[in-house]
């Protein structure tokens, strides 16, 4: 009897490993976080063809912003992983969980970063602005 369950137990075992190590993918991972890349667009057609790419994806948005050379920014919703977002993206997202500390980190920020505050549709806030240009290489100033 105890020969026939352990020969049972085996033939189990050995069946579950191959369907797990068959499987490609075995995991039907849920993303748990969602990553914003921005995309600096200096004039509208540029906006508009972002949007006509994006064939309707909700997850797409544009803003205009009051920077004197990034006139519009696109905001695309990615999981994390799938983009890596460039360190010398001139423009740089903020993610928050509530409207509090958005507010905040909002506030904080210089006029000059041209910064936009928005919520989005999972509830988070996001605070878009302007690299900050740096030290001594600043806009040149208006007469």
């Amino acid at each position: 009897m105890v020969r026939k369950t352990a020969l049972l137990a085996m033939v189990i075992c050995i069946t579950f490993g191959a369907v797990v190590a068959g499987d490609a993918d075995p995991c039907p991972c849920v993303v748990l976080g969602y990553t914003w890349m921005a995309t600096p667009c200096e004039t509208w057609n540029c906006a508009a063809a972002a949007l006509v790419l994006a064939n309707g994806d909700p997850n797409t948005m544009v803003l205009p912003t009051t920077h004197s050379q990034v006139k519009w920014v696109v905001l695309k919703r990615l999981v994390p992983g799938s983009v890596t977002v460039s360190p010398d993206s001139p423009v740089l997202v903020e993610q928050f969980s509530n409207m509090v500390d958005g507010s905040v980190r909002f506030a904080a920020l210089d006029h000059d970063s041209a910064p936009l505050m928005v919520t989005t549709t999972d509830g988070n806030v996001l605070v878009v602005h302007m690299r900050p240009y740096p030290s001594g290489k600043g806009r040149a100033a208006s007469h």
